[in-house]
């Protein structure tokens, strides 16, 4: 008898409980939100965020071991896998779900499409931004070039040349400085004359290079300006998240954001590394490292400012009310167009197109389509949970 009583006293309190969870239910949804555990998130988005953004800058200072180099290229290649199935499968269907409610529907013209519009614009001021900053760069790098083109009054004329009337006697090949005369005989023997120097193909060779490194600083810049919007926005959407979607997407955007951080550490590492050699100083050096890790550390925190700012408006602003999906739709769309530009423009196509991956074996190039092919796939089958 008292094993039976006390089976119907547990079976009391659960229906108690159950009946007091569901009456709550109908609540406003701040009841689900948990303060401690979106601090929490907060510090494992961090700290995530934060290892794969530094793991490739420390291990390529420390190690020089060509296969840890070539695991971190893959790693990268994952990384873009990930980036942009993120941008279509997690953040722009996000949108349209955010969207598609019937008052939203009804509240922005009874117009559908405005997920895919938001984008587009979104990908179109990147693109802007992108052709601005690149024909200050072009400006930049053709004044130096006009600048080096100076040094043209000074020439080696290579073939024949005859004495004249001026009096100078000159062999083959003479080297001329400003303020000489040249007299050359126009009965053909100097027709093979040639104008071109080493020291000018050795100053052109160099300018090339310069346009090159200066351009890859542009892309890392519009690279890193996209990531981190891009970042703060999912960081905001997550702090505004209750219990129910709360851990789930975490994980999501925790995996997202460690090889996404690979992907950007990375290139921050080879970007710099390659721009700021020791042959340009120290201080150039110096200054290249230290750009190299503050940018890293924007994106380590840029995540969780968006929660932090969004665990502290979640009171004031409801994500089921018709203002809270309207924000959070345009926001994701906007993301998805910052996400979808920088990720194909910024790291597919320039990583694919690289000199330092078309010379790379056949074998590994193929290891490297696979891996960005398996970057998608692993996030899209995120996608079902979160």
């Amino acid at each position: 008898m008292e094993w039976l009583k006390s089976r119907l006293l547990v079976l009391a309190i659960t229906s108690a409980l159950v009946s007091a969870h569901g009456a709550g239910g109908d609540h406003d949804s701040d009841d689900e939100f948990s303060v401690t555990s979106n601090v929490i998130s907060l510090f494992i988005i961090l700290a995530v965020g934060g290892a794969g953004v530094f793991l490739p800058i420390i291990l390529g200072v420390l190690s020089k071991s060509r296969s840890i180099v070539d695991m971190l290229i893959l790693g990268k290649f994952f990384g873009i896998g990930v980036i942009i199935c993120t941008a279509i499968v997690h953040i722009y269907s996000g949108a349209t779900a955010n969207l598609g409610h019937e008052e939203v529907v009804h509240a922005m013209g009874d117009y559908e499409a405005w997920p895919g519009v938001i984008c587009i614009l979104a990908m179109f001021a990147m693109h802007l931004i992108d052709y601005k900053f690149s024909r200050i760069n072009d400006a930049h790098c053709d004044g130096d070039e006009s600048h080096g083109h100076q040094h043209l009054n000074q020439v080696t004329i290579i073939g024949h040349s005859h004495g004249h009337s001026h009096g100078h006697s000159h062999g083959h090949g003479g080297v001329l400085s400003k303020g000489e005369d040249v007299v050359v005989d126009s009965s053909g023997a100097s027709d093979s004359a040639e104008i071109m120097t080493q020291h000018d193909m050795s100053h052109s060779n160099h300018n090339h290079k310069s346009r090159e490194g200066k351009a890859k600083l542009v892309s890392v810049y519009l690279l890193e300006l996209g990531l981190v919007s891009h970042s703060i926005i999912i960081g905001l959407t997550l702090g505004m998240a209750g219990a129910n979607q709360l851990w789930a997407l975490t994980i999501a955007i925790a995996f997202h954001q460690f090889f996404e951080g690979i992907a950007i550490g990375e290139r921050l590492h080879n970007t710099y590394g390659t721009h700021n050699d020791k042959s340009q100083g120290n201080s150039n050096g110096s200054r290249g490292a230290l750009l190299k890790y503050m940018s890293a550390f924007l994106y380590m925190v840029s995540t969780p400012i968006g929660q932090a700012i969004g665990i502290i408006i979640h009171s004031t602003v409801s994500l089921e009310s018709l203002s809270g999906l309207i924000t959070i739709g345009v926001l994701e769309s906007i993301s998805s167009g910052i996400l979808l530009y920088t990720s194909l423009s910024c790291l597919m196509v320039e990583e694919f197109n690289d000199t330092s991956f078309t010379q790379r074996k056949a074998s590994f190039r193929s290891m490297c389509f696979i891996a960005m092919y398996l970057g998608a796939a692993a996030m899209a089958v995120i996608g079902k949970w979160a």
